[in-house]
């Protein structure tokens, strides 16, 4: 699937967040 596109920026970073509000909570 990864042949070269780089994934959003902003999904990345609210995946990171989701994971720390998840880990937080």
């Amino acid at each position: 699937m990864a042949t070269g596109t780089q994934p959003d920026a902003g999904q990345i970073l609210n995946s990171l967040i989701n994971s720390i509000l998840l880990i937080d909570d």
